[in-house]
């Protein structure tokens, strides 16, 4: 934490290196010094290592403000909890996670995932395109790709729409006490 305690005030007995009495001879330098010790005999083992994260989430600013001011399709829609539920999925798995934005470069990550992606900067659609065809793996969720970056909704198709093999009829969005589900070749899924 420091590396002398203080004579007075709030950091008089906060932990450090060296306390008010026993200098070099106090029980904290002896650790700290062999821990030095320790991390001198590997460093040749480790020198110019780095961990690099193999995953990455799009956080963006104006997506961000864009959700915000947005009068639906639901008012209680929060896009830095959304964020934070995906990041808390990498933590709890171990899983080191990149923050990016649209304007990033995406080729580093197996997995970039987007959530609640509301709004398509310019040119975003054409990178995460070409990121899945190198074999990329792109997860995003629900409202996502609805606007362009100056807040107007796409006609036609959804800009990933062969990408994301999904196809967006309509938006609806029900309260938490709906219960919603699909039926695919026959079986309902909840």
């Amino acid at each position: 934490f420091q590396w002398r305690k203080g004579r007075g005030a709030y950091e008089k007995f906060h932990g450090a290196v060296l306390d008010h009495k026993n200098g070099s001879a106090a029980r904290t330098f002896r650790e700290v010094s062999e821990v030095g010790e320790r991390l001198s005999s590997i460093q040749s083992l480790i020198e110019g290592t780095v961990n690099r994260p193999v995953a990455a989430i799009v956080f963006d600013w104006e997506n961000w403000w864009a959700v915000e001011d947005v009068s639906g399709p639901r008012l209680d829609l929060d896009y830095v909890s959304e964020v934070l539920k995906h990041y808390q999925v990498f933590w709890e798995a171990g899983m080191d996670a990149d923050f990016v934005s649209m304007e990033d470069r995406f080729e580093q990550y197996k997995i970039l995932c987007a959530p609640v992606n509301y709004l398509y900067k310019e040119g975003y659609a054409r990178k995460v395109r070409k990121y899945v065809e190198d074999g990329g793996c792109y997860v995003t969720t629900w409202f996502s790709g609805v606007a362009d970056d100056t807040d107007l909704c796409f006609t036609g198709h959804h800009p990933l729409e062969d990408v994301l093999g999904v196809v967006q009829e309509e938006i609806d969005a029900p309260g938490e006490d709906f219960e919603n589900g699909f039926i695919y070749q026959g079986t309902r899924y909840l």
